[in-house]
Order: C-alpha cells, then sequence, then structure tokens
C-alpha cells in the first residue's frame, strides 16, 4: 500500500522503516499518475501507528505519531483534514500514554 499510494521518496521510505521486514526502503520508483490527496497520505500513515500500537511496538508509535501530528500541523488548513487531524493528534498521545513516558504532550 505504502509503495502504491506514497508518491514522495523521503515519505514513503520514512514510513517503511516502521513496518518490520520491509527491505523496499530506498527504492526509487516512477509513478506517471497523479499523487494522491494528502488524506490518503494521512490515512495511511494512522494505519501505521495503528499497526505499532497493536503490536506494542511504542517506541515506534510514538516517533511514528509524532511525525504524522507534526506534518498535519505544518499542512495548510484544509476541512477535509480535520476528522484525520483529531485522529493524528488522539493517538499520538495514546501512544505516548501507552510507552508510559510522561512528559507534556504539546506539538
Amino acid at each position: 500500500i505504502i509503495l502504491s499510494f506514497i508518491h514522495e521518496n523521503n515519505l514513503r521510505d520514512a514510513l517503511l522503516t516502521y513496518v518490520p521486514g520491509s527491505p523496499l526502503t530506498g527504492v526509487e520508483t516512477t509513478h506517471t499518475a497523479k499523487q494522491p490527496p494528502v488524506e490518503t497520505e494521512i490515512y495511511i500513515q494512522l494505519l501505521i501507528v495503528l499497526y505499532l500500537l497493536d503490536n506494542s511496538l511504542f517506541p515506534a508509535a510514538v516517533q511514528c505519531s509524532k511525525d504524522l501530528a507534526h506534518r498535519v500541523a505544518e499542512m495548510p488548513t484544509r476541512r477535509t483534514t480535520y476528522p484525520l487531524a483529531a485522529r493524528a493528534y488522539f493517538y499520538y498521545s495514546r501512544a505516548i500514554e501507552a510507552s508510559g513516558i510522561v512528559f507534556d504532550v504539546s506539538i
């Protein structure tokens, strides 16, 4: 899924590092199709955070959700991203809570 929908090489490689057993980091792909909406990329990253939380990979979940929260905070305001941004912030605080880290959950 990541290789199909994420066209930006840096983001794709960063997301693949969170998936255990993915030997495809650093693979250059050429996409002639139109870039998917940013909502698709956010949703895929949310799925990765959920995967990490479900498999008790809390340090990776904290880092991935922190990256997602920063990415959402820096995006231009689009109403279609509001529900996804809310989920991103929720899972960021959930990952911190599950990892047992006690500090300020500010972006």
